[in-house]
């Protein structure tokens, strides 16, 4: 058994199938489970998501060399400097944008939140229970507050 194992670590380490894979059958699956794995993977084409990357990334550089010749006209850099100077300001850009973007999405979910916790609170039904329970409070607090006056006057007497 010992070198039963030993035999078939040695033969996945080396790459090499061992006697069990051999052994078992391909496995198959019928036409219904396929059709079912290809539609939950999705499309997995994403040469659209390689074209927008490629798009943004030649917009970018347009974007660079316009703020460089920019800068070099401006302040008679040399276009290195002003080349580096412009992909410094255009990624601040970029990642303020994104940050502003990423918190105004949060307020705005934030927002969203309160609203609709709101929307919850501000139903009549809830006013009303809302009423009676306070209503429930106060009557018991004053029921409260007699008997312990009148344990206080009926101490005294």
């Amino acid at each position: 058994m010992a070198d039963n194992m030993a035999a078939m670590l040695m033969a996945k380490m080396r790459g090499g199938r061992t006697q069990r894979e051999d052994d078992a059958e391909p496995a198959t699956t019928d036409p219904t489970t396929l059709a079912l794995l290809r539609q939950a993977r999705g499309d997995t084409d994403y040469s659209y998501v390689h074209e927008a990357n490629a798009k943004g990334q030649t917009e970018f550089r347009a974007a660079v060399q316009k703020r460089a010749r920019e800068l070099q006209s401006q302040h008679g850099l040399s276009y290195s400097f002003a080349e580096a100077r412009a992909l410094r300001e255009l990624g601040e850009e970029r990642r303020a944008t994104v940050e502003r973007d990423r918190r105004r999405a949060s307020y705005d979910q934030m927002v969203k939140n309160n609203r609709e916790e709101m929307a919850d609170n501000s139903t009549a039904a809830l006013r009303e229970r809302t009423r009676e329970a306070t209503r429930q409070r106060r009557e018991k607090a004053d029921a409260d507050l007699v008997a312990k006056l009148r344990a206080i006057t009926g101490a005294h007497r």
